[in-house]
């Protein structure tokens, strides 16, 4: 299955709060389940 993940905090990428810390973990995880993820930011 293919996941985005739409966010406006990534870890390592834009940290302000803990958001970013949970969008990287959990992409981490349901990468390990074998799913496809990825996660798309503001850039600003």
């Amino acid at each position: 299955m293919k996941i985005a993940m739409i966010t406006s905090e990534a870890n390592p990428l834009c940290k302000s709060g803990g958001l970013a810390d949970v969008t990287y973990s959990l992409s981490r995880e349901l990468n390990i389940d074998n799913e496809k993820t990825i996660i798309i930011t503001p850039f600003y």
